[in-house]
């Protein structure tokens, strides 16, 4: 297979191993805080999952030494100033919690460091989570007066 399996920003990879998908959060400087294009795939990522009649199963993990930091600091104060952005956000956030729901294809979360916020959420829409030992779950969002976004309180 030649080109990207999927279109997706560079923020997400998606690697075929067989009917194997391995699907890893690609911004390990950041620790894989999730910024408009990384939510932006997201929400793209499932439904062309689903379509993927040679996947069966899929992996999603983060590169580097963290799952997701949650959201990027930068893109949460552009949401606060934008409310073109934050419209697209939240329509976008439906799309990935529907998207990861309705997904014919199993995901299998293999965290692998913290997981904050939206990247508790993924781990929580998953069908399966194996966290590494060093690994652990957060949603800070109640803590600082903030409803959870992105399926946090649904699942």
């Amino acid at each position: 297979m030649t080109g990207p399996l999927y279109d997706l920003p560079p923020e997400i990879d998606v690697r075929a191993e067989g009917p194997l998908r391995v699907i890893t959060l690609n911004r390990p400087d950041a620790l894989n805080a999730v910024n408009d294009a990384l939510h932006t795939g997201l929400a793209r990522l499932w439904p062309q999952l689903s379509e993927d009649h040679d996947a069966r199963a899929a992996v999603l993990t983060g590169s580097g030494r963290a799952f997701s930091a949650g959201g990027d600091l930068t893109y949460l104060d552009q949401l606060s100033k934008d409310p073109e952005l934050r419209t697209r956000t939240i329509a976008h956030g439906r799309d990935l919690v529907l998207g990861m729901a309705r997904c014919r294809v199993p995901v299998v979360a293999a965290v692998n460091g913290p997981a904050v916020g939206l990247g508790c959420s993924l781990i929580a829409l998953s069908d399966i989570a194996y966290i590494h030992e060093n690994a652990y779950l957060a949603d800070p969002h109640v803590q600082i007066g903030l409803v959870a976004a992105d399926g946090g309180p649904l699942t």
